[in-house]
């Protein structure tokens, strides 16, 4: 048998703690070789795991005295030993040359107790039924721990650190320390939180009936509990996803009367979780109603504003687009992405579509949830006024009047469709041509809100008459006008008997007729001229001349 030639440390020397803290490098073990006496020089190696394999570093040896160092701190959960047939220790004399066998070194990791245990999930989930007898299971849990299982380093132990809620008592559950399973504590489950209403049974006992004592509480808000007491029944207010994602309830019932020798007490509460759940709510505008101006009869492309909505939904990120809604007119167009709001055709003040000056329109506002919703603003739109509306007279054109009573004057109603200042105090006038206007007539009142027309009462006969007025507004914008006046005999009545002539047509103006059909006769019928000229002479008579006179514009109304 060989002689062994390697002097070794102790078998324990090769141990080392992990999270020694140095100082760096720690010489922990030594080799030498018995033969150093017999040689000049003698160098020490090492190669494996740890030297100059990975993990490079490790461990670092004296090539003169052979003692191995430890360059930094150990983690046994990552490398827990270096095996004896890994790592190996050389002895070489100056040229390389081995003087000894290899060298196993097995180089063991001692384990500190450096790791909470951890539960195998996050959260657990068990189910309990109700009248659950004390001690029934209800679910297990473990928990691991990364040290080393040879120690008592792995050891858990369990233990219920807080329940939730607490009532009806704290130790609704227990925990084996050792194995970690839960069970039912002492106290018997009751899982019914709504209330139905028994009939009291006099054969049984003091047995539950319906009471009103029992109520809640909320914690979380967002939302407002009532109940019916005799039902049992709770009903929440509408509730806001976005403000309030869940609802804690605390229900309490109660007998009527007091309860002796029963724990926990007179009243029983329960919890009720109420988790909202989230719904697409249409885009919302804010203010809903929203005043906006301009002036009438502008080109088409206004720009009145930007009218955009938000969308409640905060973590749905969804796209709202406009459309125009109620739009009677036309006028407006709304750019679908942009909510930017413009005229699409000249606005009209005095259009029939306006109450007061104002246009109403809405936009809608939708989104692309599912189902999309639809949200609405109103568009007060103030149309400004400009002067485009001369004023005029207002219908009844043709007034009648009796012979005795016309100097006193016709009261002719003038109106303007702009509004103030581009109407009325009104300005009156008649015109310089033909002068017979003049010389016939007469304006009592020059300014005002109605015109005072009368007839020079030794000018003017019974007949129907076109009289050419002028009209001005506040702003001077002007119009000419006709008005029909019908002069009558009224004998001792105060008004007029049946029309003069046709509807439209004055008795100047049926007499012109007459006259060009009687032109037209005496070309074709020479020989009746005598006839015509009796009915010229019993044609009915009127103030002739000056009707003449005046332009045919006058005369035809039709």
């Amino acid at each position: 048998r060989q002689k062994r030639s390697w002097i070794l440390p102790p078998i324990k020397v090769n141990h080392v703690i992990e999270n020694d803290r140095g100082p760096f490098p720690k010489v922990f073990m030594m080799i030498r070789s018995d033969k150093e006496s017999s040689v000049n020089s003698m160098v020490y190696s090492l190669r494996g795991p740890g030297a100059d394999q990975p993990p490079v570093g490790v461990f670092n040896i004296d090539p003169i005295t052979g003692k191995i160092n430890i360059m930094f701190v150990l983690d046994r959960e990552k490398i827990s030993s270096y095996a004896a047939t890994q790592l190996k220790g050389f002895a070489k004399d100056e040229r390389g040359n081995l003087l000894e066998p290899e060298l196993d070194l097995p180089i063991n990791v001692l384990d500190e107790n450096d790791n909470a245990p951890e539960f195998t999930q996050m959260r657990y989930a068990g189910n309990v039924s109700e009248k659950s007898r004390a001690g029934s299971p209800v679910l297990k849990v473990e928990a691991t721990d990364a040290d080393d299982p040879q120690t008592n380093h792995v050891q858990v132990v369990f233990s219920i650190i807080a329940q939730q809620p607490p009532l009806p008592s704290t130790r609704m559950f227990t925990i084996d320390r050792s194995s970690g399973l839960i069970s039912t504590g002492a106290t018997r489950f009751d899982a019914e939180v709504r209330i139905r209403p028994l009939t009291l049974d006099p054969g049984r006992g003091h047995q539950p009936r319906r009471t009103d004592r029992w109520g809640e509480r909320t914690q979380g808000g967002g939302g407002e509990v009532s109940n019916d007491p005799l039902k049992g029944t709770l009903t929440l207010t509408p509730l806001d996803y976005e403000s309030t994602k869940q609802v804690l309830l605390v229900v309490r019932v109660e007998n009527e009367e007091p309860l002796w020798g029963v724990q926990p007490g007179p009243a029983s509460t329960a919890t009720v979780t109420v988790t909202v759940r989230d719904q697409n709510e249409p885009p919302e505008f804010s203010p809903d109603e929203i005043e906006a101006a301009v002036t009438e009869e502008q080109p088409p492309g206004v720009t009145l504003g930007v009218f955009t909505a938000r969308d409640p939904d905060v973590g749905q990120h969804q796209q709202i687009r406009y459309k125009m809604g109620d739009d009677p007119s036309g006028w407006l167009s709304v750019n679908p992405t942009t909510g930017e709001l413009r005229t699409r055709a000249r606005l009209d003040r005095e259009a029939s579509g306006l109450y007061n000056g104002t246009y109403t329109a809405t936009i809608l506002a939708f989104d692309n949830g599912v189902p999309p919703q639809t949200g609405t603003v109103t568009i007060l739109l103030r149309v400004t006024d400009v002067n485009d509306h001369p004023p005029r007279v207002k219908l009844p054109y043709s007034h009648r009047v009796c012979e005795d009573l016309a100097w006193q004057g016709i009261n002719v109603t003038v109106l303007d469709e702009d509004e103030a200042p581009n109407a009325g105090p009104f300005t009156f006038s008649l015109p310089e041509e033909p002068p017979e206007i003049r010389n016939n007539w007469n304006i009592l009142y020059r300014t005002g809100e109605v015109l005072v027309l009368a007839p020079h009462s030794d000018r003017v006969q019974p007949g129907h008459y076109s009289v050419p007025v002028l009209l001005a507004d506040k702003s001077g914008l002007r119009s000419e006008q006709i008005v029909e006046v019908t002069i009558c005999y009224c004998d001792n009545k105060l008004t007029c008997p049946a029309a003069l002539g046709g509807i439209g047509l004055s008795l100047a103006a049926l007499l012109i007729i007459i006259f060009c059909l009687l032109i037209l006769l005496l070309l074709f019928l020479a020989l009746e001229l005598e006839e015509l000229s009796v009915e010229l002479e019993d044609a009915p008579r009127a103030p002739y001349v000056s009707a003449c006179r005046l332009p045919i514009a006058y005369y035809d109304t039709s």
